[in-house]
Order: structure tokens, then C-alpha cells, then sequence
């Protein structure tokens, strides 16, 4: 509320004008700015001028030197990360290129880069300036299907059929070949094992981790339908929105109308570990999952738990699995 604040009152110092928004209602109060109807107008100028050069313009220049590279933070947090990464990439040529030792370097934790794509994008940008690339080390992603599958115009189908799965580095995914109609990206391990493809190709991401790399690595596959199958919660829906962010046709399941067959089915849903926060994502689809799960209590449900009602017959088989 803070970002929308700041912007707000720069347009209102500017052109004396702008339309309502509840983040200037104590400013309202004070008599600072006057309400008319759907508008707001200066009442206090000097006291409006002080307030907002002592609590917004530094908040402004960050916002506006961003918004000029393209990256639009839409909070606080996001605000002050996504400057702090880009300054500290300006003034430091990344040797190391490892996502989680920049991460580390910038953030004191390892994660926090993988975690926003906000941020992903950021180091993208910037390392593509010298025609560089982003890199996770020795993340593994597992892969299964019931078509043929050829990695690096190897034939692996027979190994994946022996094995039950085919492993390797998460930015190896582009040297896959299917002729498989859907594409699954799991969250978690089990039900990555426990449900059989149908005329599909599942890939365990892992989480965060490995999110990124392999969203861009599908990126070519636009003849394919690309499913996000994740848990629906704070954490799960910032990792879907990162895929659905690189992949506009991608979509989440379960989708809304199974997350609410679930929640009538469930009488004590588990609560959700933090708030969910709609502003953050990018996606309208999870969006509207982020709301109603918020309005519903601020629960969540796990991949978990929609795969044992799959194989329970409580819920409809999606098409991209089968029940053998």
C-alpha cells in the first residue's frame, strides 16, 4: 500500500488532481487532501510537499529507475529487493553465475532470487547484456511418459519404460523431443510417481529451484498443452505464477472448480503457513485461487491430497493421467 501511496501522491502534486483510493484516507481525515466524489485534491500542499519528500522520493526514484529497465515491483519488499539486486549487478560483473551464490551475496539467503520472478527476471536481463546465461548447479529433474521421448536425438523411451523415470540437469530440458499432447510439471515427488501419464510427459521441477529453467526451457513447446500441477498455497501459487509467466498458455491444476469440490469435501482444511497475497502474482488464474482461498480462511490444500482423491475416484481423472 506504501508503493501505491507514494506514486498516488507524486500524481497529485503534479497535476492537483487524481481519482479516490482508500490508501489516502488518513490524509483525507487530517484534511490534507480533500474527497470530491470520485476524486481527490490538495488541501495542506506544504505539509503533502513535506510528507513526501521525506517518506516518498526516495520510494519514486527506486520505482521509476526500475520501471525504466522494465521491471515493475508492485509492493514495498519487491521494491527495495528488486533495486538492491539491480545495483548490486551494475557494479559487480557476476563470476560466479550461480543463481544461488548471487542470491546468497545479495539477500543472505540462497533462495530468495529462485523464489521471485520478479527478481529471476532481473538477473536475466542483466547477465544477457554480456550474452550470459543464469545457471543452477546440480539441480535434477526426473522425467516420465508413455510416448516416445528422445533426449538429444537419443531414443530413452526403452530406459524411461525399465527405470520408470529418466533423470537430468534442469537445463538439459530443452534437448528433450516427445510426441506427447501434455506437458506436467509436479511440485512434489509422490504424486509425480503415483499417477500414470496418458499420452503425456510428467517432469518433477522440484520447487523453486528449478522452476525458472525449466519454464523457459518450454518455452518452444507451444504445440503442447502445459499443465502446472502444484500445491495450492502461498509458496505453490509463487511457483506456478513463475511458469504461467513464461508460458502465457500454461495453466494450474487443480483448478478452481476442483479446489472447491475439495474444500466442501474436507471439513478441516490445513492452514496455510503464511497470508496469501494476490498483488504478487502475475497470473489472473491464480489470482482468483489466491482470493478465494484467503476468503475461505486462508487454508491450503497439497498436490498431495487432490492425488489420493485422483486415485480415490473422488475427483475426475484429469485427461493428461490415467488410472492403470
Amino acid at each position: 500500500m506504501m508503493l501505491k501511496r507514494c506514486l498516488l501522491l507524486l500524481k497529485l502534486l503534479e497535476t492537483g488532481e487524481c481519482s479516490y483510493s482508500k490508501c489516502v484516507d488518513e490524509f483525507i481525515n487530517a484534511g490534507i487532501v480533500i474527497r470530491k466524489n470520485r476524486k481527490i485534491v490538495v488541501g495542506d500542499v506544504d505539509y503533502l510537499k513535506k510528507f513526501f519528500n521525506k517518506h516518498c522520493k526516495d520510494i519514486v526514484e527506486k520505482y521509476n529507475f526500475l520501471k525504466s529497465e522494465n521491471i515493475h515491483p508492485k509492493d514495498i519488499e519487491s521494491l527495495e529487493k528488486a533495486y538492491k539486486l539491480y545495483k548490486y549487478l551494475e557494479k559487480h560483473e557476476p563470476e560466479n553465475r550461480d543463481l544461488r551464490h548471487i542470491s546468497t551475496v545479495v539477500f543472505g539467503n540462497s533462495k530468495t532470487i529462485q523464489q521471485s520472478s520478479l527478481l529471476r527476471k532481473i538477473v536475466d536481463k542483466y547477465i544477457k547484456k554480456s550474452n550470459k546465461k543464469a545457471e543452477n548447479y546440480f539441480n535434477i529433474i526426473h522425467l516420465r511418459s508413455d510416448n516416445k521421448v528422445y533426449f538429444d536425438n537419443e531414443d530413452i523411451t526403452n530406459i524411461m519404460a525399465k527405470n520408470n523415470f529418466f533423470s537430468c540437469f534442469s537445463n538439459k530440458l530443452s534437448k528433450i523431443v516427445t510426441d506427447a499432447k501434455y506437458i506436467v510439471i509436479f511440485e512434489n515427488l509422490s504424486p509425480f510417481f503415483k499417477l500414470t501419464p496418458k499420452n503425456s510427459l510428467f517432469i518433477y521441477a522440484g520447487g523453486f529451484q528449478n522452476i525458472s529453467e525449466v519454464s523457459r526451457a518450454l518455452q518452444p513447446f507451444n504445440d503442447k498443452q502445459i499443465i502446472h500441477f502444484g500445491d495450492v498455497d502461498p509458496s505453490g501459487l509463487m511457483i506456478a505464477d513463475i511458469l504461467l509467466f513464461n508460458n502465457q498458455a500454461a495453466v494450474f491444476y487443480p483448478d478452481l472448480d476442483t479446489i472447491k469440490s475439495v474444500s466442501i469435501m474436507i471439513e478441516n482444511l490445513l492452514p496455510a503457513e503464511k497470508e496469501y497475497n494476490a498483488s504478487t502474482l502475475n497470473s489472473s488464474i491464480l489470482k482468483e485461487i489466491s482470493e478465494y482461498m484467503r476468503n475461505l480462511g486462508n487454508y491450503r490444500i497439497e498436490q498431495e491430497l487432490i492425488t489420493a482423491f485422483i486415485l480415490q475416484n473422488k475427483l475426475r481423472t484429469p485427461d493428461w493421467c490415467s488410472m492403470k
